[in-house]
């Protein structure tokens, strides 16, 4: 199975491990963004059968992936731009453990 990181627009990543990820401005996230327009626990990342789904958690400014609310659990592919709170964007990069894999 092949992994999968988030990039932010500054390039830095997030390498999506473990079972489930905690998204939101609060320091006991497991990815904590600290900016206002995040909530305080904002969404989550799940693997569920090797799939990672994303699911926003009532958050006040919402999530979209490509440009869609996100209003239950959705599948994350590569490529995908995450918008948290209308102002953080990520995008959702695939690797192969060692390096991304390239669109083509």
């Amino acid at each position: 199975m092949n992994g999968m990181k988030l990039v932010f627009h500054d390039e830095a990543e997030f390498v999506l491990q473990g079972e489930e990820i905690f998204i939101g401005r609060e320091p006991t996230n497991h990815l904590t963004i600290p900016v206002p327009q995040l909530s305080r626990h904002h969404a989550r990342i799940d693997l569920v059968d090797g799939v990672w789904m994303l699911d926003d958690m009532g958050s006040t400014l919402g999530t979209t992936v490509n440009g869609e609310p996100v209003r239950s659990p959705r599948k994350l592919e590569h490529g995908d731009l995450i918008v948290f709170g209308r102002t953080v964007e990520l995008k959702v990069i695939e690797t192969d453990g060692d390096h991304d894999i390239e669109d083509g």
